[in-house]
Order: C-alpha cells, then structure tokens, then sequence
C-alpha cells in the first residue's frame, strides 16, 4: 500500500527532516494514539488518588471548578468542560490563566473551595505559575489538579509541594518539542476525559479503544486528503463545532493560523453562531471546516447550517469531519473525513488531527518549516518576555512584585 503524505514525512533522512524543518511535528502527529493509550494508563494509576481527592472536594458547600491554561493549554479545558460539569456536579467554568494573573478577582467567587485544574505542556510559563499563585493568594480555599506533559516543571513542583494537590504527569514525549502543540494538547484532554469519568471508570475504559480506533483512522486514511485541499489553497479556515467539538474548533483554527505563520487566517463558531455577522469572513477562498455531531439533534442545526451555505454559495471548499456521515451530508461537502463512531461529547481529540494536519500540509505547500514556522521569530515554543506581578501585593500596597518571568 502507498505511504500516505504523512508517512512519506517520517521516513525522510535526519538530514531531509532538518532541512526542511519536520523533525518533530510530523511525528508528534503521528504518535498520538500510541500516547492517548500511556495516557490511559497513567490515569488508571492515579485513580485512588483522584478519587479520595474528588470525594474531598465534594464535601465542600460551595464549590467552583475553574479550568485553565494559556493558549492551546486552556482549549484543552474547552473541549472537557461539559465533561468535568457532570462529573464534578459543580459549576465549572474555563478561564485562560492570563486572565488569573490579570484580574484573578473578577474569577474566584468569593466563600467557595475553588478546584483549579491547570492544563500545561512544559509548565513553566509564567502565566501558568502565576495562576496557580493568585489562586493560592485571592481564592478563599483553593485545591490544585494538575495535568502537564513536564515531569520537572515548576506548576508540577509548586503543586506537589501542596497539602491539596494532585498531579498527573504525562509521556514526556507529549512534550511537544515542535512550535505547535499536538500531542500535548490531546494528551491532555484524554488524561482529562478520564479523570472526568472517575465514578463511572469502567464506562469510560470501555469507549476508550474506539477513541484510539476513529484516531488511527483519521491519521491513516485522510492525509493524502487533507494534503491535496493545502496544495490545492485557501486563504482562510472557518471551523464549526458544537458542544466540545467548539473546543476542537478553536483549537484547529490556532493550530492552521500557528503553523501558517498568519499567510492562512483563521476564526471559529457554533454553526448558529456562525449567522450571527462571522460568516462574512467566508469568501471565495475560505475553507470551511464543519466538526459534525453525532447526536441528531444538534445535527439537525449543522445541516440547515450547511444548507445555508450551499444556497448562498460560500466557501472555497467545505470539509465535513465526523461519524455516521450519510448522504444528507456528502451532498453538502466537497469533501468528507469519516471515521468510526464515538460519543459526541468525546470526540473533540479525535477532530483535532484534522485540524493539525491542515496546519502541517499547509505549512509545508507555503515553504514554511512547521518545527519553527516563523521566519521572523514572532513566535515561538515558550512565549518570552512576560513578567508576572502578584496580584495580592498590588491591590494591599500598589507595589509590583515580579512572581514569574520569561
């Protein structure tokens, strides 16, 4: 059988990989099922530990649980929130911690035990440590769950050091090395499906192979696809996704913007949401990427969605991506990514390798080299530059104290 365009990345020399600046993102790509199954495990191994703590946290009156992270990092908590609402049976809400460092006040309710699940790759960003300090400083009770890809990291250092914490470390070869967050990102937010499902684990251990399966799939039968819609150009990328799937949306348009170097820009939308003025961004040359649910109800809104679109005749291409695409669907798309069926509420990890892959065969057809896409250096692996002042000692002494920097 023929490599895919994926493959035929893997198997060139060191020296072509250097060249031509592919030596870890392809990869990273292509090793996230093996890294969602060490995931898993790792989380099973966790599972006491998670329960005690969970079942501490419940005993709380009131109770918040906040998911961050800066970036990718906080699409992560996007994609999982729904899950951790039922699971936890507590508010939840996702707040990007530059938000925490900015004004952490207008976030942590006041009288409430505030579960605050940081997501990080490397963990040592210093908006990243900066959250966890002005929880530690301005929440009125705080608990700490971890999810990072960096054993020695210092959010995994300062939360160990916690008397109410639990840190669940990940494959450190999910500690992307390439500019763009992949194999982090949906390490992470399997890792988060898990420990979302803790009192129904065996629930979750029996869907889980399927995630692994509609993964292989994906990585296996498309590529060739997605790489012949980037040679063939766009100029823009709209992605539709509901529920979690909005999550896999905003996630895919950073990772096609990211790895583009901004020659491809990018938004995201609910398909509703979409009517409501985005859909003026979407022209000639505008690819469109629909996430499709598989629960009929919420796809009855995406076909009239895409209905709409056919009729006003907008888009360069749509891509329709999920499960159980019959023909009511293929006839609105000019091109479909199908694979085996999993619950909508966790396919979010599963949607996201097609937004990589567009970002990786787009990069690649502009000349850019997707391990550091950035000629001009604009961004980069780790943001630098950024100092984190505490909070606490401004709002008592109007002083700014330095608490992290980069």
């Amino acid at each position: 059988m023929m490599e895919n365009p994926l493959q035929q990345l893997l198997k060139l020399s060191d020296a072509e990989q250097e060249e031509r600046g592919t030596q870890h993102t392809p990869r990273e790509i292509h090793q996230q099922p093996e890294i969602w199954d060490n995931t898993q495990q790792r989380v099973i191994n966790k599972r006491a530990d998670l329960e005690a703590f969970f079942r501490s946290f419940l005993q709380e009156k009131n109770r918040q649980v906040i998911l961050s992270g800066a970036g990718t990092s906080e699409f992560a908590g996007i994609c999982v929130e729904s899950l951790f609402r039922s699971g936890l049976r507590s508010p939840t809400q996702v707040s990007s911690s530059p938000r925490l460092v900015t004004l952490p006040e207008e976030v942590f309710p006041p009288d409430h035990t505030v579960l605050l699940v940081s997501f990080a790759r490397s963990g040592g960003s210093p908006e990243s440590i900066g959250a966890f300090l002005s929880a530690e400083k301005l929440a009125t009770r705080v608990r700490h769950l971890v999810i990072t890809c960096n054993d020695e990291g210092a959010l995994a250092r300062m939360a160990r050091e916690s008397k109410e914490a639990v840190v669940v470390v990940l494959d450190e070869r999910a500690n992307d090395r390439g500019l763009a967050m992949t194999s982090s990102l949906t390490a992470m937010v399997i890792a988060a499906q898990s420990i979302a499902f803790w009192e129904r684990a065996s629930e979750y251990d029996d869907i889980f192979p399927r995630l692994v399966a509609a993964a292989r799939e994906v990585l296996e039968r498309f590529p060739e696809l997605l790489d012949r819609l980037c040679r063939e150009g766009f100029e823009r990328g709209v992605f539709l996704g509901d529920g979690n799937d909005y999550g896999a949306a905003v996630e895919s348009h950073l990772k096609l913007q990211e790895l583009t170097c901004g020659k491809v820009m990018c938004t995201y939308e609910t398909f509703l949401g979409l009517r409501h003025g985005p859909e003026a961004v979407i022209d000639e040359e505008t690819l469109v990427v629909a996430f499709l649910s598989a629960d009929p109800f919420v796809r009855r809104y995406q076909v009239e969605l895409l209905e709409e679109l056919r009729q006003k005749q907008l888009g360069k291409v749509i891509l329709g991506v999920g499960s159980s695409i019959d023909a009511s669907i293929t006839t609105l798309c000019d091109a479909v990514v199908e694979y085996p069926a999993v619950p909508p509420s966790l396919a979010a990890p599963v949607n996201v390798l097609v937004g990589q892959m567009l970002g990786l065969f787009r990069s690649i057809s502009f000349g850019f080299k997707p391990d550091s896409p950035s000629p001009t250096g604009v961004i980069h692996r780790v943001v630098k530059g950024v100092q984190v002042y505490d909070r606490a000692t401004y709002l008592q002494d109007g002083v700014f104290r330095v608490v992290a920097e980069s």
